[in-house]
């Protein structure tokens, strides 16, 4: 019987290499090209469950940050914003010092069905009227009335919604009767 060596493994030659590197290479990059697809889809459908979240209780407990389109007819807020577009304000209870309550809100789809929002003075007129007509009790003697009316950007999105709130130096109560 002749012993012959066992014969040397086969070398890969430099390109086959190359490729089994590379199919590897290009395997980890589909996996997390999907991974950060998945990543983004799942951080989509958690960000698009907390949009359509239910409106601020109306009974607010401590500050919370809430957005323009949670406040309801009641809310009281800390500040009100410079002038310009609002998108979050920071509710407190009404039994604390505060700067605004929301008193009215109103849609405003019947000022127009077009898609492209209505002249700014058009849509202050509509709302104007409503908002001053707000009865306040107690009325304080330095209250103004603010009114916040949908952007362009917002009106073309769906947003039709008007508020009227009530401005003071500092309320400590609210002024919406029955509230």
């Amino acid at each position: 019987m002749t012993h012959l060596p066992h014969p040397e493994p086969r070398r890969r030659s430099l390109i086959e290499r190359f490729a089994a590197d590379q199919t590897s290479v290009m395997t980890l990059v589909f996996v997390l090209i999907a991974l950060i697809l998945v990543g983004v889809a799942v951080v989509l459908a958690i960000g698009g469950f907390i949009s359509r979240s239910p409106g601020l209780a109306l009974t607010v407990t401590s500050a919370s940050h809430a957005r323009v389109d949670q406040l309801q007819v009641g809310h009281c807020l800390k500040a009100l914003p410079v002038d310009g577009q609002v998108d979050t304000v920071v509710a407190v209870p009404c039994n604390t010092p505060h700067k605004a309550q929301v008193v009215g809100a109103w849609d405003m789809a019947g000022v127009s069905s077009s898609a492209v929002r209505p002249a700014l003075n058009e849509l202050q007129a509509a709302a104007q009227e409503r908002c001053t007509s707000s009865t306040l009790s107690p009325r304080p003697r330095s209250a103004q009335f603010v009114l916040w009316l949908p952007t362009e950007a917002g009106w073309a999105a769906g947003d039709r919604r008007a508020l009227c709130l009530a401005q003071a130096a500092t309320l400590t109560s609210s002024v919406v009767p029955g509230n």
